[in-house]
């Protein structure tokens, strides 16, 4: 149990850095590596897949239902087109 609670707090840190860690000076908006890394073409593309790999896996270990699983590798392929 302790286990799962410590891979849910890393997936939550590393899905803060992904999408909400750092705020823009002069402003309120917050912004994370991952559209920073989509500024390079193909090279964040295919990052940005592998992280999302990354959160399915998770979610396959705690337990997601196949219709889940299958929703994200589809969003996952479309991210990549």
């Amino acid at each position: 149990m302790e286990t799962d609670q410590r891979h849910h707090s890393k997936s939550r840190k590393f899905a803060e850095l992904l999408d909400s860690r750092f705020t823009l000076p002069g402003t309120n908006i917050r912004i994370g590596i991952d559209p920073i890394i989509g500024l390079v073409s193909g090279v964040g593309d295919l990052a940005g897949a592998s992280f999302s790999l990354y959160f399915m896996f998770m979610a396959a270990k705690r337990g997601a239902k196949s219709s889940v699983l299958l929703r994200m590798f589809i969003n996952i392929l479309a991210d990549l087109t």
